[in-house]
């Protein structure tokens, strides 16, 4: 198998700025996979965003483009911070 993608995701940020999920991959052209759960779902390539005060958990992963392997998922959560 391959490794995980790295967690560059902020742990949170004040309202109104936006909160961008981010990973940076370990294996070279990787896909960077999003998930809405820990296992199974369906993989979304477009980077989670959020503006609304709240917490937020997704799922990520990374697929090489050569083996066509896809890593195990980490979680990540991050915060949308109401500051009023």
């Amino acid at each position: 198998g391959i490794s995980s993608p790295t967690n560059s995701t902020p742990t949170s940020v004040n309202a109104p700025d936006t909160l961008t999920f981010s990973a940076i991959a370990t294996v070279a052209n990787a896909t960077i996979l999003w998930y809405n759960s820990a296992t199974g779902g369906t993989p979304n390539t477009i980077t989670p965003q959020y503006t609304v005060p709240k917490t937020y958990t997704h799922w990520v992963s990374q697929k090489d483009p050569v083996s066509g392997c896809e890593s195990p998922r980490v979680q990540i959560v991050a915060t949308v911070v109401d500051v009023f």
